[in-house]
C-alpha cells in the first residue's frame, strides 16, 4: 500500500481535482506547486469531463480507453509532479479487455491510479435517472478487479486500483454497498469509492460502518452535496474528497458569459478584458518564455526516450 499511496494520493485528508486536458492540469499543478492546494492533492481525469470537453458527448462509454489514456498522458505531462488518477469507467468491456487496458496504462505512462466502477457496460453516468442505473453482477466486477490487479503486478506494481460502487445510486441501499466494498477490497482494490445521489445520510452510514471494520480508504465524489465541505467528509472518515467537475463547469460558465459580450458589435475587445486572462497570463502558464521553452524541449526529449523504453517493455522510473 505504501508504494501505491505516493504523495498521500489515497489519504488521509487527500484532495483530488477533476481535470480534462493538459491546460486544466497545468492550472491545478501551478496552484499545487504554489502551496494553494494541500500537499496531498491529485488530478482526477474524469470521464464525465473528458466526454464533454473532448467530444461534446454524454458520459456513456462513448469515449474509448485509447482516448482516455491519451488524455491521461497529456495530463501527466502537465501535472508538475502531482499524482494522476484515471477514470476507467467499468473497464471498457470484460475482464480480458480491462486487463489489457491496465497493461497499456502501466507500459505507456506513470499514471498513479485507476478507478473502476460497477456499472454494466456501456455505463450511464450517475447523474442520469435511476431507471438508467444498472449494476454489473458482483462476481463479474470481482473478476475485473482481479484481472486489473494481476496485470499491474506483472507490469507496474505501484499502480493503485480504486474500485467504485454505485449501489446507492441504483437504489440498492447501504447493505448492498457494503457487500460490494468488501468484495472489491478482497479482490485487490487499494481504495474504494462510494457514489451517491440520494440522502446524504446513506453515504455517511456507509462510511461509518465501513471505517468500523476496515482500514481500506474511502473516496467521496460528492457533487450532489454542494452544501457539505470537504471537512465534513474527512471528519466522518473519508480519506479522499474529489472536486470532480467544478473546473469544467466554471470554464463553461465563463466562456458562455464572454460569448454574450462578444456578440455586441459596438463593444471593443478591451471591454471584456476584466473577465479574462491577458495573453501574457496564458503564456506564463504554458511556459512561453525562451527559458521555459528550452526547459520544456529538454523535458519532452527526455519523455520521448523514456516513452520509447516503456513501449519496449522497460518499466517507467519510480
Amino acid at each position: 500500500m505504501k508504494t501505491r499511496n505516493a504523495r498521500g494520493l489515497l489519504g488521509p485528508r487527500a484532495l483530488w481535482i477533476g481535470v480534462y486536458d493538459g491546460f486544466s492540469a497545468k492550472l491545478v499543478a501551478r496552484s499545487w506547486l504554489a502551496g494553494t492546494l494541500p500537499a496531498e492533492s491529485a488530478l482526477w481525469v474524469s470521464s464525465f469531463c473528458v466526454s464533454a470537453s473532448l467530444r461534446a458527448c454524454p458520459d456513456a462509454s462513448i469515449v474509448s480507453s485509447t482516448e482516455m489514456i491519451a488524455v491521461g498522458r497529456y495530463v501527466e505531462t502537465a501535472a508538475g509532479g502531482m499524482p494522476v488518477v484515471l477514470d476507467c469507467d467499468c473497464g471498457y468491456g470484460d475482464a480480458d479487455v480491462f486487463r489489457h487496458v491496465i497493461e497499456e496504462i502501466c507500459r505507456t505512462s506513470r499514471i498513479a491510479a485507476v478507478c473502476f466502477e460497477d456499472k454494466v457496460f456501456p455505463k450511464r453516468n450517475s447523474f442520469y435517472g435511476r431507471d438508467e442505473q444498472h449494476l454489473e453482477r458482483l462476481d463479474v466486477c470481482v473478476e475485473k478487479i482481479r484481472a486489473a490487479a494481476e496485470s499491474r503486478t506483472r507490469h507496474r506494481d505501484n499502480l493503485a486500483i480504486v474500485a467504485r460502487t454505485e449501489a446507492l445510486v441504483a437504489g440498492q441501499g447501504v447493505d448492498a454497498a457494503l457487500e460490494r466494498l468488501d468484495a472489491f477490497a478482497s479482490a485487490g482494490a487499494d481504495a474504494l469509492m462510494v457514489q451517491a445521489t440520494g440522502p446524504i445520510d446513506e453515504l455517511d452510514e456507509v462510511c461509518r460502518r465501513w471505517c468500523a471494520v476496515s482500514d481500506v480508504p474511502l473516496v467521496a465524489a460528492p457533487t450532489m452535496y454542494p452544501n457539505h465541505s470537504p471537512e465534513h467528509f474527512w471528519s466522518n472518515g473519508f480519506a479522499v474528497y474529489i472536486y470532480a467537475n467544478q473546473l469544467l463547469r466554471a470554464a463553461g460558465y465563463a466562456a458562455d458569459a464572454t460569448l454574450h459580450s462578444l456578440a455586441d458589435a459596438l463593444s471593443p475587445p478591451a471591454a471584456q478584458a476584466d473577465g479574462m486572462w491577458s495573453v501574457t497570463d496564458l503564456n506564463d502558464l504554458v511556459g512561453a518564455s525562451p527559458e521555459q521553452r528550452r526547459e520544456t524541449l529538454h523535458k519532452r526529449r527526455l519523455e520521448a526516450v523514456v516513452g520509447a523504453g516503456m513501449a519496449a517493455g522497460t518499466p517507467p522510473p519510480e
